[in-house]
């Protein structure tokens, strides 16, 4: 039975899916996959996928669906026990498959660990990423908070591709929201609240995120309709789970903040 399914999308990613996938695969055992769709790239990155020969790759290539229809594409065809997000442009550590099972074993639902950002990720530059991340985990404690209503609406600072959750805890709350474009994952972590799953976030470093040359930050970086897009997102999301979930009042502090940067960002 496989036991770990690693969840990829990528649209254009022929600068970094090759090195993330040849990380990854170092680390997973053989009844292990890596389930990736390639969601209508117009680069070279299904070649870049094609030429690593292993049986764990599960390769789709579809047209251009979108991020959420990608995710729940590939959910739908992972075989694992445990299911993995990873973008694919984020180099993950030894240790986060490790301390995810680990936690699990315990009898969480869902973990989450810490990020290292680094800028501009490249092949060059991976085995500087892998000694900074065993540096860190070197001298880090076993630290973990629980997720609950009050953690979910005073931070939006979880990263999506440090996420593993049990699959059939998935199946039972429902996969991404299709309709939702750019804060579906924000969506289904109110959802794990709002099901009562047990979720854990670890404080050791679970991956390297890139910062400065994916296809998400420089395109919302650079297009005010979906930096719009993604507030507006982000509001309706708070609200929806507000109404649902009752939070404390002093949590609409968190909205004020938000607010605020959306003022300064689009009223300056």
């Amino acid at each position: 039975m496989t036991n770990i399914s690693l969840i990829i999308t990528c649209y254009n990613s022929s600068l970094t899916i090759e090195m993330v996938i040849k990380q990854i695969l170092k680390f997973i055992k053989d009844n292990d996959e890596i389930v990736v769709v390639d969601d209508g790239s117009t680069d070279n990155t299904t070649k870049k996928i094609q030429n690593i020969s292993d049986k764990r790759i599960n390769l789709i290539c579809a047209k251009r669906i979108g991020r959420p229809k990608a995710l729940n594409l590939a959910i739908n065809n992972s075989k694992g026990k445990y299911l993995f997000i990873n973008d694919a442009d984020d180099i993950p550590s030894k240790l986060r498959f490790e301390d995810s099972i680990r936690n699990f074993k315990k009898g969480y639902d869902a973990v989450f660990g810490q990020e290292l950002p680094f800028y501009n990720i490249d092949k060059s530059k991976i085995d500087k990423i892998n000694f900074n991340m065993e540096k860190i985990e070197n001298t880090t404690n076993e630290n973990l908070n629980t997720m609950s209503i009050n953690s979910i609406f005073r931070t939006n600072s979880l990263t999506h591709s440090t996420l593993a959750i049990k699959k059939d805890k998935l199946l039972k709350i429902g996969f991404y929201d299709e309709n939702i474009d750019l804060s579906q994952d924000l969506d289904l972590y109110f959802r794990f609240v709002v099901n009562k799953l047990k979720v854990c976030i670890s404080k050791k470093v679970y991956t390297t995120r890139n910062i400065g040359n994916s296809y998400f930050t420089s395109n919302l970086a650079n297009s005010n309709y979906s930096q719009k897009k993604y507030y507006e997102e982000l509001f309706k999301i708070r609200k929806k789970y507000r109404n649902i979930l009752k939070p404390p009042i002093f949590t609409y502090v968190y909205d004020l903040k938000i607010f605020l940067s959306y003022i300064f960002t689009f009223l300056k």
